[in-house]
């Protein structure tokens, strides 16, 4: 038998649109993972890059959201699978920004569960660093001799 705060959060969890309730001065926004819609899967490395540049731009937009909110609190919504289906936000005044938090909150989860499951062929190659060996050029290195060290003479004075 499901307790009625379960019985609540379901409903929240089913809901197609971020809802926003207010409370004093303050919002409390919830949005649902079915407002954001299924993202297909990862194809390409074209499309891998490009999810991952979405991930560091919703990161980017949450950080400057953090640094004018210091105080907002975000909550997961799960269903019994332990599957995140919808993110709460609250402590954010202003109902757009917090829109935009719980909808971007929802949609790196989206994005995270794709990159996640990527097919590792579609994934970059890794390049090395300015001035570091790719692999092949680090199996075929040689590294040269080490240098002698000018040896100094030590005196030894007895006394």
């Amino acid at each position: 038998m499901k307790t009625k705060k379960e019985m609540i959060s379901r409903g929240i969890m089913i809901a197609t649109l971020c809802l926003t309730v207010s409370f004093n001065t303050i919002a409390q926004v919830t949005c649902s993972r079915e407002r954001v819609g299924e993202i297909k899967l990862i194809a390409s490395t074209a499309e891998y890059l490009s999810i991952q540049d979405s991930i560091q731009s919703l990161a980017y937009d949450l950080y400057l959201i953090s640094e004018s909110y210091p105080n907002y609190k975000y909550v997961h919504h799960t269903n019994d699978l332990g599957m995140i289906t919808a993110v709460s936000v609250v402590g954010i005044a202003d109902v757009e920004v917090a829109n935009k938090a719980a909808t971007n909150l929802i949609i790196l989860e989206v994005l995270g569960e794709k990159v996640r499951t990527v097919d590792a062929a579609f994934l970059p190659q890794s390049r090395p660093a300015p001035g570091m060996l790719t692999k092949q050029e680090a199996a075929a290195h040689k590294p040269s001799p080490p240098r002698m060290k000018n040896k100094q003479d030590v005196i030894v004075s007895s006394f």
